[in-house]
């Protein structure tokens, strides 16, 4: 019998044969409807799936997503609310229930998440090493939600954030702008790779410009922290760049807020650039110009990557990145001086 080939699997489904080719190998960028098609044509044609990329072989019916206290109830849950509508939508297309529960005092991990046929997700959390570890060696399959594991024993999912900082601060650049501040929290090493990513960003393409950075940590990355700290970046109410690159887009408009209240003119006297396009960007005056993060898709990928490891707990570790793109408005202008 002859071995159905990726090309017959295009050919049904009505996509390109590099499109199917993406779909097997569960890369990231594929709608959800035409994700379908093709392993449903696939099934129906008898392709014999690689290990680990059919749904239909997952091992859980379940996935228990952890938040902890502060995701809940701080500004963050602007961004994670986000990442639960994708994974809502991922997991219900996988047949997936999906359960929501707090972390525990000390990291301990309920009884009812760690039952058969059970994957779990830690959104913005970094569990310890022993927990990971204990996990892996149940095989139970582990995701981390906008999280990173240094020692590849859990899969992960999250921004390019390093990236995204570099593209920031070449917007910058181009713009003219070489008197440069930075209001950041480099509390998880997703927050420090933005900022790594723009001095990297800031190195790579000044070329023969002199430019001068001023860092600022904040206390987190909420609008009350940027005001809490106007003393340190706005001295006397003056702000001395002409660009201020902030750790998120909270952050920005806060930092537009406080420069407006000291008769500081945005974009006219000081540029200011965010970071995830949160529907806050939009509605700011004027329009916030921000790195955008597609945290529906993050979620997603979560669901994908939990999905995949239940069949493959042997595979190695994946650490996915999920790209992003400036958005310009109104908030970053050439400088007047």
């Amino acid at each position: 019998m002859k071995r159905v080939n990726q090309a017959e699997v295009a050919r049904v489904s009505g996509v390109s044969i590099s499109t199917v080719s993406r779909v097997l190998s569960q890369a990231p960028g594929i709608s959800d409807p035409v994700r379908n098609k093709v392993l449903s044509a696939a099934r129906d044609l008898g392709y014999v799936f690689r290990r680990g990329t059919d749904p239909l072989e997952a091992k859980i019916d379940r996935a228990v997503l952890f938040v902890g206290q502060a995701q809940a109830v701080t500004d963050v849950s602007a961004v994670y609310s986000q990442v639960i509508d994708g994974i809502r939508f991922a997991a219900e297309a996988s047949g997936l229930s999906v359960q929501f529960a707090l972390l525990e005092g000390g990291g301990r991990l309920p009884k009812t998440a760690l039952r058969e046929r059970t994957g779990l997700l830690f959104l913005g959390i970094d569990p310890p090493h022993e927990i990971l570890s204990d996990l892996r060696q149940r095989e139970i399959p582990v995701v981390l939600v906008n999280g990173l594991d240094a020692d590849l024993i859990a899969d992960s999912v999250s921004p390019a954030n390093y990236f995204g900082g570099r593209l920031a601060a070449k917007h910058l650049l181009e713009m003219g702008h070489t008197d440069l501040t930075i209001l950041q929290n480099t509390g998880r090493w997703t927050l420090r790779r933005r900022i790594e990513g723009f001095l990297s960003g800031i190195k790579e393409f000044a070329g023969e410009k002199d430019v001068t950075l001023r860092e600022f940590h904040i206390d987190s990355l909420s609008g009350q922290a940027v005001f809490e700290a106007e003393e340190m970046w706005l001295p006397k109410g003056r702000c001395p760049s002409t660009a201020v690159f902030c750790g998120n887009d909270l952050v920005a408009v806060a930092a537009i807020q406080a420069l407006t209240s000291h008769g500081i003119r945005v974009p006219e006297d000081v540029s200011v650039l965010g970071y995830d396009d949160l529907p806050v960007a939009q509605m700011s005056e004027p329009g916030l110009t921000t790195i955008r993060v597609d945290w529906t898709a993050i979620g997603k990928e979560a669901i994908r990557l939990v999905l995949a490891r239940s069949s493959a707990n042997d595979a190695p570790v994946a650490q996915v990145q999920i790209g992003g793109h400036l958005v310009r408005r109104q908030s970053v202008a050439m400088p007047s001086r």
